[in-house]
């Protein structure tokens, strides 16, 4: 067997674009992981607003030198007003918390199931701020 052949297997946002055309209702990504960048998620979350379940295996082989950032979790709140289940693995190693809401005062009613995945926190206060402000 090759070296070749032993690489893990992932995909990104860009094999996705196709299915992003789409007016989906429901995506889940299973036994293949998804490697996402800063500010993908923006780009999905504007490109699903109809999206209740979303759900992707995150890429656990290694971690990427720009993963999304919790901080961008607002822009499901913003553009997703139906999502009730995430799935998802965001960087919460560095949340920096300004004096206004966190969430910029949007915030996710529907969610009732949200798996962040692991990462290391630093500020464990702010991370619990976030995350209450925009998904009460």
């Amino acid at each position: 067997m090759s070296d070749q052949s032993r690489q893990p297997i992932h995909c990104d946002l860009e094999l996705f674009q196709p299915l992003l055309q789409l007016p989906l209702h429901h995506l889940t990504v299973f036994r293949i992981p998804v490697q996402l960048k800063a500010g993908d998620i923006l780009k999905l979350a504007r490109a699903l607003p109809r999206i209740q379940t979303l759900s992707l295996e995150p890429n656990s082989d290694r971690i990427e030198p720009d993963p999304p950032k919790l901080q961008e979790l607002v822009h499901f709140a913003e553009h997703c007003p139906l999502l009730n289940t995430l799935d998802i693995w965001v960087d919460a190693t560095d949340v920096r918390i300004g004096k206004g809401r966190p969430g910029r005062g949007h915030v996710a009613l529907a969610l009732r199931l949200f798996s962040p995945g692991y990462s290391p926190i630093s500020d464990p206060k702010a991370v619990a701020a976030f995350l209450s402000d925009i998904f009460p």
